[in-house]
């Protein structure tokens, strides 16, 4: 009869991959110590690499992971780097740049992998025909506002020209190789 009832407890959701993100949030508490060497970075990327590999778009998804992908763009090296931004945009570009923690992953992208053009390249194919739905969006345009400061005119302009609108880019050739206002 009087026996004490054990207070319900749910579940742990398991998440695809909650083990992953464990481990990598541990690695990554560790890398993102100011007082860390150049070679105890290097080693604690080589570390955390592997278990983020082919898994970057859905934990940058994540709201309590999303900064494990950003410490591996900031921290990685070139290859770990382009092949981590590969991964995020070669999915949907337009959910990782509204997304409130992804948009953050997408920004050290332009941050530092900029000068990539395989990377950029497949960036701004991603985004093409999206820009004006980023630009009204509370967390892409915070995406834009980085992508039109850290790439130049030129690696901006084709996104650019979809802010004047549908009727603008019927008129615009692709291979057209003036683009300057007075052209």
């Amino acid at each position: 009869g009087n026996e004490a009832k054990k207070p319900f407890v749910p579940a742990k959701k398991a998440s695809p991959h909650q083990d992953t993100v464990d481990k990598a949030k541990s690695v990554w508490n560790k890398l993102r110590q100011k007082s860390n060497t150049k070679e105890q970075q290097k080693k604690l990327m080589d570390e955390l690499y592997p278990l983020i590999k082919g898994k970057s778009y859905q934990i940058a998804l994540k709201h309590d992971a999303s900064r494990i992908i950003q410490a591996a763009l900031q921290f990685g090296s070139s290859k770990q780097r382009q092949e981590v931004a590969m991964e995020l945009v070669q999915g949907d570009l337009l959910e990782l740049c509204n997304n409130a923690y992804a948009h953050h992953s997408v920004v050290k992208v332009i941050k530092y992998c900029h000068k990539d053009d395989k990377v950029m390249d497949r960036f701004k194919s991603g985004l093409r025909n999206k820009v004006a739905k980023l630009a009204v969006h509370s967390v892409g345009s915070r995406v834009l506002d980085a992508i039109f400061l850290n790439l130049s005119f030129q690696k901006s302009y084709t996104l650019k020209e979809e802010l004047y609108g549908p009727h603008f880019s019927v008129f615009v050739d692709e291979e057209q190789k003036s683009k300057t206002l007075a052209d």
